[in-house]
């Protein structure tokens, strides 16, 4: 009452706490940091103005989440034993639907953007002698260089990228914030490691096996959508949730 002079129109009982969150809240979701004065001032203003019709005072519906896709790194997957790709829920304001975007998902039709999750403390425990627990091959390889106009082509130019450094893991979210799931994540990502990043490869340590221009011809919606719809109906006589409507198209 002493802070907002008696103009609080709601009758507030009882002790409040008040609590902030670490900024990087979607990576540690239970980090908290100490409360600054502007965090002070945020707070008797939200007690003034409650009730009083403005929108950040009256209850709002829950905010929309969309489904994506994680990409766990190989630390994660022994840290928590779970596959390589799962399905999560992600918030509409989430900054990856603001992260790198994929040239290579673009260009198949299925523009995807790439966020980064933080190293996790329980990789401490995994041995590294074999491979480090931030090695995620595949979500490197989204971000391959497309242009075959540029010295750059069939590489990762974008540090951050690289296979030597600290990939983690990855949430992969469509441009168009629509659903995505495990089954079109793994089958895109399927189609870049069999036969884009080998075709690339090839063209790389002999220019003479295939032209870049051959390459490009692979990576079109068209033949990403013969190879999608080849792949489900392989992998569906042996597992149901790769039958019925996948498609992302």
């Amino acid at each position: 009452m002493n802070v907002t002079n008696g103009m609080t129109p709601h009758s507030w009982r009882g002790p409040i706490m008040t609590m902030r969150q670490n900024a990087h809240i979607y990576d540690h979701p239970n980090k908290y940091e100490d409360i600054t004065l502007e965090d002070f001032r945020d707070i008797v203003d939200y007690f003034v103005m409650y009730c009083r019709g403005d929108p950040m005072d009256v209850p709002q519906e829950p905010p929309k989440k969309i489904k994506g896709v994680k990409l766990n790194c190989h630390g994660d997957m022994k840290a928590y034993d779970v596959p390589q790709f799962t399905s999560v829920d992600v918030p509409n304001e989430h900054p990856g639907f603001h992260a790198e975007l994929s040239q290579l998902s673009r260009d198949l039709g299925l523009p995807l953007r790439l966020y980064k999750y933080a190293a996790d403390p329980r990789w401490r425990s995994i041995d590294e002698t074999s491979t480090p627990p931030s090695r995620n091959e595949i979500a490197a390889n989204l971000m391959v260089e497309l242009d075959p106009e540029v010295p750059q082509w069939g590489t990762i130019p974008l540090p951050k990228w690289q296979k030597d450094s600290k990939i983690n893991s990855v949430l992969l979210v469509r441009d168009d914030r629509k659903d995505l799931t495990v089954q079109q994540a793994e089958a895109l990502c399927t189609y870049c490691e069999s036969k884009i990043i080998p075709a690339i490869r090839g063209s790389l340590d002999n220019p003479g096996s295939m032209a870049r221009s051959e390459v490009m011809q692979l990576i079109t919606p068209a033949k990403y959508k013969e190879f999608f719809a080849w792949l489900c109906e392989e992998r569906g006589k042996k597992d149901e949730k790769w039958k019925g409507k996948l498609s992302p198209f």
